[in-house]
């Protein structure tokens, strides 16, 4: 919490008086990711403020409410829930000068005129009052009304001192008039209520109605003599005992005894004041000392990768003394609570190690432990989301088989496993996208862990093929897109006969690489593809870029008819789940889609889709179930040495990840297949040799049957040595260690690169911003420039504007483990391939200049530690320059 926030707090409650005997709880909390400790103050008193301080309330509450953007939220959300728990009521005994907040409706004996305008009630000192608080839509509201008015009339005595007044809450004019005309009501001063805005209203608040009809009595000095039901008290009673008093009488002068007493009493609470605040100064002592092991703690945690809950908290309490001051009255121990996954169980180990069991045993407890498993907690909340909706999803358990190759082991693997699946009811495109949205800030949280973002992506995308169109389902029409050099709007439709080729794009390398690949295979094709195949390109990306191209590149719209829409119209590609470009929808001559993703081998699907028959459109489609024969098939393929061998003999670097999954479906004695999932993660020099794998597996089940999610990891090649340095253009031709930027294509000298201005701070520090990557030669094996994981070239990050240039990273360095401020090296060779759930091997600031100088015992001595991970003495470093808020935020 901001301090300046709480002294705004703090402010409010020192105009409050000292009666109310405030307590201040202090929580002082050392978070997970939290650069300092977060304080939380919170008042209480079992005390409320005096009728007489209402006023004061009043005040203190629009101050309060004035001031809510320079408080903190959950402060003011105390302040306000405090404000409540004070809000002063009146007692027996209390004096009552106004009723405001009313309007009068018709006066006593006033021949039924309404009155116009807004008054308030004045209490006078020589009258007692009679209030009655009722509402006429409730009938029973009037039986102790008639009571009183019947009483009133027996006793002549009370005309002339007694005021009769009846507040409805609810009733307009007319309603009163006429129940007081049916009544005979004419003796009573009848108003009604003023609504406001806000819903309340100062005298009903702090009369604490609970029922009507209720009586309020004042006696002749304005003071209450009675609250609540009219039967609660015997009316002729108290009014005889009230009249009969004199005028101006005082309860007398206070005995000697009395006031010896009070002087006793002053002597008493100066001497335990002097011995509160020796108390009060030793436990200050103890607060210092366990704030700074909070502060150390919070050091610990704020690089520790918890998902869910841990913190450690340190109450203290304080009471206000009758001068306005506060002493602590108590401290906490140290107080941990923790809500962990079982995959978290190792680094709460490290903290209990290396942090917890050092604080002495006396000042710390862990109040709260709780393991549980993430995925479910993330589902369960996914799932409250959609409900929300109106969506209903359960999940039922199934066997799923799998066939994976092990890239670590070198051997095909074969298991089966229990998994869930869903069975959703009720999901619509508009409230899976309200669903989603609602999800987002879980999503967000949950998914800067790479492992549990995988599990979030596979949740979402199964609710996502519920209310998408993809392969097998018929296609629907693509509307008001505008044709390249015209203004009108024109739809897509699919032809009978026709095989569709849509392709979503936008003017990147990518998009334009595909848009000339399909175009080059049309005009192979011509001859038996020119009656068949259409091809439709939709721009989704910026018009001027797409015009510009376009205009340069005249030669691709003879094969390919040119499509823009604007993004603000797009709903086609929630439609056909389009979440990233190139897309291609492939729909077959019965104009059912064939293919969302682009098959391995276009131009051959292409042509079976030209050479098939044209099914009848009247017909379902119907997913025909695998048979298990053909499931085996497929594990005879991959069980074979040569199989093995060829993935070898592609993949030096094991880096290539495929796995095959079979839901299995029992009918009687029989097994099928019903859903059937391909995976596969390969690099882009890898992909013309593992397809002719994947064909193999075609051959037994076609490519349009599976499930196909593929990753192909882009490589690059590191240029070495450079010429010249780009910041002082020095020659470092001859120069074995030096920096590239991918980003820029450059080279840059160890000393321009290393320089830092300690004068200056954030990226100026620096003179070259940009992403490195270092060289560390000579270089004994020069292949360490080559097929290099794009990935972890990062995305060239730099700071926002005012983020705070933290150069404290959120990892554990693999050289020492404890790490070192400064920037963080990545170590490109090492982990070749997919990203992995524990992050890649990388190095604090020190560790990475003791690598520098690569054949020192101290840089073997760190090599080795990694080994097995593929550190080498020649792998090359990227440079992460600051925390730019995630582990792969650079």
């Amino acid at each position: 919490m901001n301090q300046n926030k709480s002294k705004l707090g703090k402010q409010f409650i020192a105009q409050l008086p000292t009666y109310l005997n405030i307590k201040e709880v202090t929580k002082f909390m050392a978070k997970k990711r939290q650069d300092d400790i977060q304080v939380l103050k919170t008042y209480t008193s079992k005390n409320r403020l005096k009728a007489s301080d209402s006023e004061l309330y009043q005040q203190m509450t629009e101050k309060v409410k004035c001031q809510k953007k320079d408080l903190d939220p959950i402060e003011y959300e105390q302040m306000l829930k405090f404000f409540d728990q004070i809000q002063p009521k009146y007692e027996i005994g209390d004096q009552i000068k106004k009723i405001s907040g009313i309007e009068p409706v018709i006066k006593q004996n006033d021949n039924m005129n309404i009155i116009q305008g807004q008054v308030q009630l004045e209490i006078q000192s020589d009258f007692l009052y009679i209030i009655n608080i009722w509402d006429n839509i409730v009938i029973e509201n009037s039986g102790p009304i008639d009571e009183l008015i019947g009483l009133y009339q027996k006793r002549n005595e009370w005309h002339d001192k007694i005021k009769l007044v009846a507040i409805s809450l609810k009733s307009s004019s007319e309603e009163i008039i006429q129940l007081v005309t049916k009544k005979k009501w004419e003796c009573m001063n009848h108003y009604k209520l003023i609504k406001n805005k806000q819903g309340n209203h100062q005298f009903l608040d702090m009369i604490n109605i609970e029922g009507l009809p209720i009586v309020v009595i004042i006696g002749k000095n304005g003071k209450i003599l009675h609250i609540g039901y009219h039967f609660e008290v015997d009316l002729d009673e108290l009014i005889k005992i009230e009249m009969s008093k004199v005028d101006g009488s005082n309860p007398g002068e206070l005995s000697i005894q009395a006031n010896l007493k009070i002087e006793n009493q002053k002597q008493n609470v100066e001497g335990n004041q002097v011995q509160s605040q020796n108390v009060n100064n030793m436990i200050k002592e103890q607060v210092k000392v366990l704030k700074q092991i909070l502060q150390d703690t919070q050091k610990v945690l704020k690089n520790l990768g918890f998902q869910i809950k841990f913190q450690v908290t340190l109450r203290r309490i304080r009471q206000q003394q009758p001068d306005g001051s506060f002493m602590i009255s108590d401290i906490s121990q140290l107080e941990l609570k923790y809500k962990i996954t079982e995959e978290e169980m190792e680094i709460l180990d490290q903290f209990m190690q290396q942090v917890w069991n050092q604080i002495p045993e006396h000042l710390r407890i862990v109040l709260k432990s709780d393991v549980v498993n993430l995925s479910d907690v993330i589902q369960n909340r996914i799932l409250i989301a959609f409900a929300r909706q109106g969506v209903k999803i359960k999940y039922k358990p199934i066997i799923k088989k799998s066939i994976s190759w092990d890239s670590n082991i070198q051997k095909i693997v074969i298991h089966d496993t229990e998994v869930q699946k869903a069975s959703i009811k009720g999901l619509s495109l508009a409230n899976f996208y309200d669903g989603l949205e609602e999800s987002k800030p879980n999503i967000d949280y949950f998914s800067l862990n790479f492992e549990l973002g995988k599990q979030i992506n596979k949740i979402i995308e199964e609710l996502r093929s519920e209310v998408t169109l993809g392969p097998g389902r018929r296609f629907a029409p693509i509307l008001n897109y505008k044709k390249f050099e015209t203004q009108d709007n024109e739809n897509i439709f699919h032809s009978k006969g026709q095989v569709l080729i849509i392709i979503y794009w936008q003017c990147n390398q990518d998009c334009i690489a595909q848009l000339r690949n399909i175009d080059k295979l049309i005009e192979k094709n011509n001859e038996s593809w020119s009656k068949i195949v259409k091809c439709v390109a939709l721009n989704i990306g910026e018009e001027k870029e797409y015009v510009e191209f376009l205009e340069q590149n005249q030669e691709l719209q003879g094969h390919l008819s040119m499509y823009y829409k604007k993004r603000a119209f797009l709903t086609d590609t929630s439609l056909y789940a389009v979440q990233q470009v190139p897309h291609l929808i492939i729909v077959d001559k019965s104009g059912f889609i064939k293919y969302t993703n682009c098959p391995i081998n276009l131009e051959r699907s292409i042509q079976q889709l030209v050479n098939e028959e044209e099914k009848d459109i009247n017909l379902n489609q119907v997913k025909v179930p695998i048979k298990e024969q053909r499931v085996n098939s497929i594990k005879q393929i991959v069980l074979k040495e040569d199989f093995k061998e060829y993935l070898l003999s592609i993949d030096k670097h094991r880096v290539i990840q495929l796995k095959l999954d079979f839901e299995v479906q029992k009918v009687g004695n029989d097994i099928f297949f019903d859903n059937i999932y391909l995976n596969y993660y390969i690099r882009d020099k890898q992909e013309e040799d593992f397809n002719k794998l994947l064909d193999r597996i075609f051959q037994i089940i076609p490519e349009d049957r599976w499930i196909i999610s593929k990753q192909i990891q882009q490589t690059i090649s590191i240029p070495y040595p450079g010429n010249k340095c780009a910041v002082c253009y020095k020659d470092i031709s001859k120069d074995h260690k030096q920096y590239y930027c991918y980003f820029k294509n450059e080279h840059v000298c160890t000393e321009c690169a290393e320089f830092i201005d300690v004068e200056k701070k954030g990226m100026d520090m620096y003179k070259y911003q940009d992403t490195l990557i270092f060289i560390n030669g000579p270089l004994q094996d020069e292949s360490v420039l080559h097929d290099v994981d794009l990935h972890k070239m990062g995305k060239n990050r730099k700071l926002l504007e005012g983020q705070k240039p933290s150069q404290i990273h959120q990892f554990s360095c693999d050289g020492c483990s404890i790490g070192s401020e400064g920037p963080r090296y990545i170590a490109v060779n090492a982990k070749p391939g997919i990203y992995r759930t524990n992050g890649y091997v990388d190095y604090c600031n020190n560790c990475f200049f003791i690598l520098k100088n690569k054949e020192s015992v101290e840089a073997q001595t760190i090599i080795q530690k990694r080994v097995d991970l593929g550190m080498t003495t020649d792998n090359i470093f990227t440079r992460v320059l600051f925390d730019y808020g995630n582990y792969r935020d650079f």
